[in-house]
């Protein structure tokens, strides 16, 4: 096999296995954690108007995970979230040149499919958190490690099979592709508050976060580039390309370092109604100003920019390949020492209808906004989710479809003040093609008496008219007699 096919293949699924399935460690949506009527603090992640909607008078988040990676561009065979702990580094890759492999075998593979792919990781650890409603004002203040990685869009004719079938000598055009992440530590603050509008009363929702970055990187050809493969070479023609980064991304551990600051916001609204609940929110609208140990470089190649296989083979990071990458160029291509990188701006618009007494089904669309190139971009996501919920028990499972336009089904539970369960249930078991998974857990605590209806709170007593009566006639003969 291509040494240089191995390697970049080794790099992207390095990205992806460090950000999901690191012990350093959402679009996954969660549901049996954040839509639960007994969410509480987590539901102010998706909507910040949620949580006065909901059935408790406060909560404390102890810890939580939501962990998630998928990707569309290569899997595992014969393996599952369990079985692949441990060994991705002994995985042998296996192509279409190798030797006949049998099906049983567990080894990495690609994707065939001509057409554009994807890969997203997220991890979201949410640290000691709580709210209060006070009523009619709610207040809430929470802590989270978020990781996200994004590569939306991976042209067709870099898939594995189609980059083998490229001519050599021959110039392709690669078109545009972005990839961009960051590790961030938050802290945010959360207010809502019942609003009347029209005789209606709506949930207004507010919360503003703090970003601390630790790392980042944002990658992208604005153009895209022209592609020349050779025997001993890879050859770039009349491109550009911008790549900016903090100096641990690529590292084999992640460091939580101050690389930089940022500030976000989520906006949130929410109505109620006899039989459930609807919203709709913008998240995650911010930027973070990467300043510490970050370089961003603008390539820009004019005629021809030749790099040898084995040179890049021996690039470990992403640093030493932008330095291989400088060295060969006519031009030093270090343009600042900082850089800024848009948040994974997104809409949310959720439902949540009851079915029955403790049946419900939630309904959720997720849907990118970043739309330059200096951003993180957010996964779309559509989801319904089915579920029994009562104070103590609540099992939900939900059927999503996302970018990398595959089907899942998840199962959730909510036992007391633990939860635990996955959008992708059935990559916790053998698959004959594994390529991502998700898992999330939650311990917290709340009232044990959940009643938020104020069932002992005495009311002020008010003084009766002497136009009031239980019987009308009554009443009307006083009015009269009063004129």
């Amino acid at each position: 096999m291509n040494t240089l096919k191995i390697k970049i293949y080794q790099g992207c699924f390095a990205v992806i296995s460090l950000f999901a399935f690191s012990q350093h460690a959402i679009s996954q949506q969660a549901a049996g954690l954040y839509y639960d009527n007994y969410a509480g603090i987590h539901s102010v992640i998706y909507n910040p108007a949620a949580p006065t909607h909901g059935r408790l008078a406060w909560d404390v988040n102890l810890a939580s995970v939501n962990a998630y990676a998928q990707n569309s561009y290569s899997y595992v065979m014969n393996s599952s979230l369990w079985q692949l702990r441990g060994q991705l580094d002994s995985l042998m890759i296996i192509s279409d040149d190798e030797q006949i492999v049998p099906p049983e075998a567990t080894g990495v593979n690609f994707f065939d499919e001509s057409r554009n792919k994807r890969a997203i990781a997220k991890v979201d650890i949410m640290g000691p958190s709580a709210w209060v409603n006070f009523h009619p004002v709610a207040v809430g203040v929470y802590t989270r490690f978020r990781i996200e990685s994004h590569t939306p869009s991976i042209p067709a004719v870099l898939g594995y099979q189609q980059y083998q079938e490229l001519a050599f000598g021959e110039l392709s055009q690669i078109p545009k592709i972005q990839s961009a992440g960051a590790a961030w530590s938050e802290y945010g603050v959360n207010l809502s508050s019942n609003q009347l509008w029209y005789d209606e009363t709506f949930s207004l929702g507010l919360s503003v976060k703090y970003l601390r970055v630790h790392e980042a990187y944002n990658i992208y050809t604005p153009e895209g580039v022209q592609l020349q493969k050779d025997n001993n070479t890879v050859s770039f023609a009349d491109s550009r390309a911008v790549a900016s980064y903090t100096a641990g991304v690529g590292m084999n551990s992640l460091q939580r370092q101050h690389r930089g600051n940022g500030w976000a916001l989520d906006i949130g609204l929410s109505k109620t109604w006899d039989r459930g609940k609807i919203g709709a929110a913008l998240l995650d609208i911010g930027r973070m100003n990467v300043k510490n140990d970050a370089q961003m470089h603008n390539i820009v190649v004019n005629d021809l920019l030749s790099l040898n296989v084995d040179d890049i083979n021996n690039q470990s990071n992403l640093s030493e390949l932008i330095t291989l990458i400088d060295q060969n160029s006519a031009d030093s291509t270090l343009a600042a020492d900082r850089f800024t990188l848009g948040t994974p701006a997104k809409l949310v618009v959720n439902v949540d209808y009851q079915l029955a007494r403790r049946i419900f089904v939630n309904g959720s669309l997720v849907n990118n906004l970043a739309m330059n190139d200096e951003a993180i971009h957010a996964e779309n996501n559509v989801t319904i989710a089915p579920r029994y919920e009562t104070r103590w028990l609540s099992v939900a499972a939900p059927v999503s479809i996302s970018g990398t336009r595959e089907l899942r089904v998840g199962l959730g539970a909510r036992l007391g003040f633990f939860t635990i369960g996955s959008d992708d249930i059935l990559s916790w078991f053998n698959q004959s093609e594994f390529n991502g998974s998700s898992i999330y857990a939650a311990v917290k605590i709340n009232p044990w008496n959940n009643n938020t209806k104020g069932k002992n709170v005495k009311c002020p007593k008010i003084k009766r008219s002497p136009f009031d009566s239980a019987n009308p006639i009554k009443g009307a003969k006083r009015m009269r007699s009063s004129s």
